[in-house]
C-alpha cells in the first residue's frame, strides 16, 4: 500500500472513532418566541400595547414582555406575569407595579419536571379589571 493511502485510511479511522466516541449534542427546545401585539385603547389617542414572550435555556424558562405607548393619565396600572408549565399554573406571578413602555425580563424559572411544554400569560389590569392579556407561544423543552 502507497504511503498516501494509508494516510488516508488512518485519517478516516480517526474520524469514525471521534464520531464513535463524541457524545450526541443536547436536544434544543423548540418554539416559543413572541406572540402577537394585543392593545388596550382607552382613548383614539392613547393605546397600550403588551407581547409576551418566552425561551428556554436549559435548565431555565425565561418568560418576558414588552409594552408599548403609555396608560391613560391617572390610570392604575398592574402587569402580571403566569406560566403555565405542563398544563399546570405556576404560584406566585411577577407583578410590575407599571404601565411604562419598555422591555421587562427575562427571568429565570427552573423547571421540575426537566421536560414538557410552557407559555407565559400577561395581563394588563386598569385600574383593578383586567383589560388586556396577550399569551407568548408554547416553548417544548427536552
Amino acid at each position: 500500500m502507497s504511503r498516501l493511502f494509508k494516510g488516508m485510511v488512518a485519517a478516516l479511522a480517526a474520524v469514525l472513532a471521534v464520531s464513535v466516541v463524541a457524545p450526541a449534542p443536547a436536544h434544543a427546545a423548540s418554539g416559543g418566541g413572541c406572540g402577537p401585539r394585543v392593545s388596550w385603547h382607552f382613548s383614539q389617542s392613547t393605546v397600550l400595547y403588551v407581547t409576551s414572550c418566552i425561551s428556554y435555556q436549559n435548565p431555565h424558562l425565561k418568560p418576558d414582555f414588552y409594552i408599548e405607548g403609555s396608560a391613560a393619565s391617572g390610570s392604575n396600572c398592574l402587569v402580571v406575569q403566569q406560566l403555565t408549565i405542563n398544563g399546570s399554573a405556576v404560584s406566585g406571578g411577577r407583578h410590575v407595579a407599571t404601565c411604562v413602555a419598555g422591555h421587562y425580563g427575562p427571568w429565570n424559572y427552573a423547571v421540575n419536571p426537566p421536560s414538557g411544554s410552557a407559555q407565559a400569560r400577561i395581563s394588563i389590569q386598569i385600574n383593578g379589571s383586567e383589560a388586556v392579556v396577550s399569551y407568548s407561544p408554547y416553548v417544548y423543552f427536552p
